[in-house]
């Protein structure tokens, strides 16, 4: 695939494919759009103390510096996660003029597949896949970086089955944050469960921007305290009667199947949650 080297606005560079018509960053400004959106709006957001970062398109690798350079300078211990099914050379990258630091070379000289600790705060692992690939889903990240080519360009990367995955393995409180603010997506995520955040857009670049956040809705905690009960009444009358330890555990996986069948998939990190309290709670 080609690619052509373009300057931006704000004097850093960004590569422009011709074949998709796409640019990989803002042609407003390759290391502005980076450090609002995934920096300021995404990592210094997070609240996780050692935040795990799944990027989805690591590209140039220039979120990860920036965010190298963000974890040493607040002494943050971060293990990045980079999803890329295209990697650049590096004598591409290094045309781009990004940065003299030695590290940044490691980050793309690193080897695939393995934790490679780049700085002493900052902990890189690189995968060659589809992002769209169940194989990161034991991540549980707290922070993603959705920095895919724009959804007219790659489709295939914003679908609702992703989202929905990324909301599920997420950590609870873990944010994602993206350029794309069209309204489609939006209404994805929220469908999906994430709550939706617009945010002032980088300096001379977009209007704004879309964070999202894992919202553990009232509903939700409405229905595990609800589900509590009926385990909670349901063991009552077992207790009373006389039908033997198999009709007890019998009786108690009819009642734990009519949970699940009544669980959204978006909400099975926090069934998990009640239905593992409640397993060890019926065996006593």
């Amino acid at each position: 695939m080609k690619r052509i080297i373009e300057r931006t606005e704000d004097g850093s560079a960004t590569l422009f494919v011709p074949e998709l018509d796409e640019h990989y960053h803002s042609v407003k400004g390759a290391r502005t759009e980076s450090q609002h959106i995934f920096i300021n709006m995404g990592l210094k957001a997070s609240a996780a103390p050692q935040p795990h970062v799944l990027e989805i398109g690591f590209g140039t690798g220039l979120n990860a510096l920036l965010t190298l350079e963000a974890a040493e300078q607040d002494a943050r211990p971060v293990h990045y996660t980079g999803i890329e099914l295209y990697p650049l050379a590096w004598e591409e990258v290094d045309a781009l003029g990004y940065s003299n630091n030695p590290l940044f070379k490691q980050l793309h000289t690193a080897p695939w597949e393995e934790d490679v600790k780049i700085s002493p705060h900052f902990t890189l692992r690189k995968i060659k896949m589809d992002a769209i690939s169940d194989k990161w889903l034991s991540l549980n990240p707290d922070l993603v970086y959705f920095d895919a080519f724009a959804p007219e360009k790659q489709p295939e990367m914003w679908n609702e089955q992703l989202f929905r995955s990324l909301y599920v393995y997420m950590n609870t409180g873990g944010i994602l944050t993206t350029y794309c603010a069209k309204g489609v997506i939006r209404r994805m995520l929220q469908a999906v469960g994430f709550r939706v955040e617009r945010l002032p857009g980088p300096p001379g670049g977009k209007r704004e921007i879309l964070v999202f956040d894992i919202f553990i809705c009232l509903i939700v905690s409405l229905f595990e305290f609800f589900a509590f009960f009926i385990f909670f009444f349901v063991k009552i009358p077992l207790s009373k009667q006389n039908h033997g330890p198999h009709h007890q555990c019998q009786k108690s996986h009819d009642s734990r199947r009519s949970i699940h069948q009544a669980v959204d998939t978006a909400d099975v990190l926090r069934f998990n949650r009640v239905y593992l309290i409640t397993d060890i709670w019926l065996r006593n």
